[in-house]
């Protein structure tokens, strides 16, 4: 309830294997798949399963806020050392902190950053608005989503849990979820208010009938005989934009990142430094880059004259 634990979020999809992923060791979230990007039973009880490893780790017991909706497994916490509650029935609108402004907040986040990139884009470019939007893959929502999760303050989170009546209000302001989110450039707050919330009825769940699970089984089958989804409408784009980039290249690309915020009188470049130290050390540490950080360093070192 203090919004200090933040979990990664669960991202669940329709590719087992997107082509986006292609050359990727690790994703910031944890990603799960389904013909229909659905949650269900399965990929509940996984989480749930690593979920318990980690509070052993810790030597944590939590309770743990589940709704009652139809896919939930009853018996998901037999084996669970943590407490699982389920909601009472048509309750979840109304004491569900997640539906209290936690999951409308992360959505303002996430589509202010969607709004920006598609009005950046549309100044610098040709492309029309419809034709940025496609070129977003999967990997790029995700970033997108993990960074909009950060975020989500840990004030938003304790006013929907006191929203929800798990906290005493003892009179406290509750802030509005939306209203600590800065609208976009040319959208009113009524009209970015709508974009948030366009897809709020969107089906996301349901009950696995035994057609569905044999149905999914069958994908599950054939796309492990297959080659990955492609989820881009250029093919040939997307397998250049997954080629491994070596150190020289990342550093060229950082050097241009610094100078675009010289040039645009960027004052505060706390965020360069430790972008530009995580690459230094992540290829000093990493076993298959194309130039390793001592030889290059020695060969700086020894064409300076003092």
């Amino acid at each position: 309830m203090t919004g200090t634990d933040k979990r990664q979020l669960l991202i669940i999809g329709k590719s087992e294997d997107p082509r986006c992923f292609k050359g990727k060791k690790s994703l910031p979230v944890i990603y799960k798949d389904n013909k229909n990007s659905w949650m269900t039973s399965k990929i509940l009880k996984e989480w749930l399963k690593d979920l318990k490893k980690d509070m052993r780790c810790q030597n944590r017991k939590i309770l743990m806020l589940v709704d009652n909706c139809s896919d939930r497994p009853k018996n998901a916490a037999d084996r669970l050392e943590h407490v699982l509650e389920f909601l009472p029935p048509n309750t979840t609108a109304i004491i569900q902190p997640c539906d209290q402004g936690i999951i409308r907040n992360l959505k303002g986040h996430n589509q202010s950053q969607l709004v920006q990139k598609k009005l950046t884009e549309t100044d610098t470019t040709t492309a029309t608005v419809v034709e940025i939007a496609k070129k977003v893959t999967l990997l790029d929502a995700i970033h997108m989503a993990t960074n909009a999760w950060k975020k989500v303050k840990t004030t938003t989170i304790v006013n929907c849990f006191r929203k929800a009546g798990f906290i005493d209000t003892h009179e406290e302001e509750l802030i509005p979820e939306i209203k600590d989110i800065e609208n976009p450039p040319s959208m009113t707050e009524d009209e970015f208010i709508e974009y948030v919330d366009y897809d709020y009825n969107t089906e996301c769940y349901r009950e696995l009938t035994d057609a569905d699970n044999a149905a999914s089984t069958l994908q599950d089958e054939s796309m492990r005989n297959s080659d990955p989804v492609d989820d881009s409408d250029s093919k040939d784009e997307l397998e250049e934009s997954i080629v491994p980039v070596n150190f020289s290249q990342a550093n060229t690309l950082l050097a241009g990142l610094r100078c675009a915020m010289e040039e645009h009188q960027s004052t505060d470049f706390s965020t360069y430094y430790k972008m530009e130290a995580k690459i230094l050390k992540m290829f000093a540490q990493s076993q298959d880059g194309n130039v390793r950080l001592p030889s290059l360093l020695t060969g700086y070192h020894s064409d300076i004259n003092f």
